[in-house]
């Protein structure tokens, strides 16, 4: 099957483009003035954008432009063009304020001054940390083969790529890349979760979206009490909205009362919130997978006419 790249929705394409772009006018200006460098992007303010579209050698531009593509392409479709910008405009800028916080403070615990003037941060790995975030909360069941070999399913992609980079952190062979993937994750969850407006709702309180669903089962006594204390201070504080206890328009259940006259349990505004997403992104994902490759139309005929 052939690749059109008409088929790529505008934003998508216009990132790609941007990516390139920098990558070829980083041969030519100082880096200071695309990636972020805590020390002169307090300076230069517009790195805080840059820097997430810039990679800075064409390996990591091809493998995560591919990346790019295909989910910027999914999710452009899904949520229109303009939710999908601010989308990445929201994940884009806030990994890397997180980033630069994160230097600065070990900066203040080091009184290095290698974390302000030596760390260099910059790449799409923020956006496709926070993609793969958007999987894990639209379709949580789908499975997806990597290299047709492991089949991880979709609400366990942003933790096994989450842990994957601590482990490198661990051993030292990266460190602010690390900060890029965990900010980008952070800040994705935390939009999808309490603010992204989608099929007319606003925001993912299902349980399956929790924070805690981002670790083991062993660990969310420890994480779900942790987690809940957080959002309550948040809600306090008025940074995060709270839960609503409006119900949202369900299907009616008049089955019969069960044993003892107490009716049967009927699903919460939160599942069905969930459900209705799941449903809605599923079959769209469906949809697009089963799409058959486009074969050539014939020509029409252009043999002559017999005369009249």
């Amino acid at each position: 099957m052939k690749f059109d790249p008409r088929s790529v929705p505008l934003a998508t394409r216009t990132l790609l483009a941007i990516s390139v772009v920098l990558s070829l006018a980083s041969y030519i200006i100082p880096i200071e003035y695309i990636a972020l460098i805590p020390a002169t992007s307090v300076y230069y303010l517009w790195t805080f954008v840059t820097a997430g579209l810039w990679e800075s050698n064409p390996i990591s531009l091809l493998i995560n432009g591919t990346g790019l593509l295909f989910a910027g392409k999914y999710f452009e479709n899904q949520w229109g063009l303009r939710s999908f910008v601010k989308y990445v405009a929201i994940v884009n800028v806030g990994a890397y304020l997180g980033v630069f916080l994160a230097t600065v403070l070990e900066y203040a615990a080091t009184f290095d001054l290698a974390w302000l003037f030596d760390s260099e941060a910059s790449g799409l790995a923020a956006l496709l940390a926070g993609f793969l975030v958007s999987f894990k909360q639209a379709v949580p069941e789908h499975s997806i083969k990597v290299f047709n070999v492991v089949s991880v399913r979709a609400k366990h992609l942003p933790s096994v790529y989450l842990l994957l980079n601590f482990i490198l952190f661990v051993c030292r062979i990266i460190h602010v890349h690390f900060f890029i993937v965990l900010f980008g994750t952070l800040v994705s969850w935390l939009y999808t979760r309490f603010y992204k407006r989608q099929d007319g709702l606003k925001g993912d309180r299902s349980e399956t979206f929790s924070f805690a669903s981002f670790w083991p089962d062993i660990f969310h006594p420890i994480v779900k009490p942790w987690s809940n204390a957080v959002f309550k201070l948040a809600v306090s504080m008025k940074l995060c909205p709270p839960l609503s206890n409006t119900p949202l328009p369900t299907t009616r259940y008049d089955a019969p009362p069960q044993h003892g006259g107490q009716p049967p349990a009927q699903p919460g505004p939160i599942d069905a919130d969930a459900e209705r997403r799941r449903a809605l992104a599923l079959k769209a994902l469906d949809m697009r997978l089963s799409e058959p490759a486009a074969t050539p139309t014939p020509a029409p005929s252009t043999a002559p006419q017999p005369p009249t």
